[in-house]
């Protein structure tokens, strides 16, 4: 990544997946990206996860670190960042060798992999 290929990008994308509502978001202030994928209102075991995230049975980057709603009280989201350790924060002033920028097409995939396990667990 060039320091300021994050500038290229949108700060916001919402679209589908699996029938599912996936957001995409800016940090405002530290300019990485966030995913979130919807939890459909019958799928009740994970909707009563609320306080206990590290139980949601979802692979995705760097875990599951929000479950709750993201605007709309109706709809539920889990949600992972890109904010770990060896993922570049595009706001700090120095890139440092072996972190990776976690642009918006890596999120879009990670949010369409969430989507396809959620899915998935819906049926099962």
């Amino acid at each position: 990544m060039t320091k300021q290929e994050w500038k290229a990008e949108v700060n916001l994308k919402v679209f589908k997946s699996n029938g599912l509502v996936c957001v995409i978001k800016r940090n405002p202030s530290m300019k990485y990206l966030c995913g979130y994928v919807e939890i459909p209102e019958t799928f009740n075991p994970i909707r009563k996860l609320k306080k206990d995230l590290y139980s949601v049975p979802f692979s995705v980057h760097g875990g599951a670190t929000f479950f709750g709603s993201i605007g709309d009280d109706r709809l539920k989201f889990v949600g992972f960042d890109c904010a770990h350790a060896g993922d570049l924060i595009p706001s700090m002033e120095r890139i440092n060798e072996g972190e990776t920028y976690r642009n918006m097409d890596y999120v879009t995939k990670e949010c369409e992999e969430l989507a396809k396990q959620i899915r998935k667990s819906c049926k099962g």
